[in-house]
């Protein structure tokens, strides 16, 4: 890249590599790739890494480079949910106890998953679990009538997206039903006219 296009690589060439390799698989290549960077890795780019682990559902390797991640910042929450995510889906409910116990050791803290849309110019915020503004029972009868037209034509909800073990599959369900981007869309769909767009945005 320097010899032939001039081009001194930077922090986010190097995060573009690691996304490239963590997407295909080779999550080994981007590990060995980070360790031998000539510059220090930033906790940015084991985040990147992190995150392929976890989509490729390689418990060990997360392990390693949440310690690389730690060297650098151990207080952010994200990675803490990614590690206990990836450890609850392999069924490893000791990890997950330990990690979040570890979460709330080092002041990390979890931000909740959050949601919006746009109508007529005014923004309107929705957090997994809740309504807002007083609407939230319209907004739950509308999911649950959406849900319920839903499963009568094959929709089945994923139940092992929501990874707490102490949880049943019809409270699982409840908690997928209610996810903030749900909410947007069902605030939009309620407060909109037929036809019109509904874009939510995080």
């Amino acid at each position: 890249m320097t010899a032939e296009f001039r081009i001194t690589p930077g922090l986010k060439h190097y995060g573009c590599m690691v996304d490239f390799l963590g997407r295909g698989g080779s999550l080994d290549d981007a590990y060995k790739f980070i360790d031998e960077l000539p510059i220090k890795p930033t906790a940015i780019l084991w985040r990147t890494l992190l995150s392929a682990c976890a989509s490729h559902g390689n418990v060990e390797l997360a392990k390693w480079v949440m310690q690389r991640i730690f060297e650098l910042d151990d207080s952010h929450g994200g990675d803490y949910v990614i590690l206990s995510n990836l450890g609850a889906r392999a069924g490893r409910w000791e990890d997950v106890d330990s990690l979040r116990k570890l979460m709330i050791e080092k002041g990390g803290v979890k931000v909740p998953g959050c949601n919006s849309v746009e109508l007529d110019n005014v923004v309107h915020g929705f957090f997994s679990g809740e309504g807002v503004n007083g609407v939230s029972t319209a907004l739950h009868r509308a999911l649950d009538v959406l849900v319920k037209e839903l499963k009568l034509v094959g929709y089945v909800p994923d139940t092992s997206l929501v990874h707490h073990a102490n949880m049943s599959d019809q409270e699982k369900e409840i908690v997928l039903r209610y996810h903030c981007e749900k909410l947007a869309i069902a605030f939009g769909l309620l407060n909109s006219p037929p036809g019109r767009t509904i874009r939510p945005f995080s």
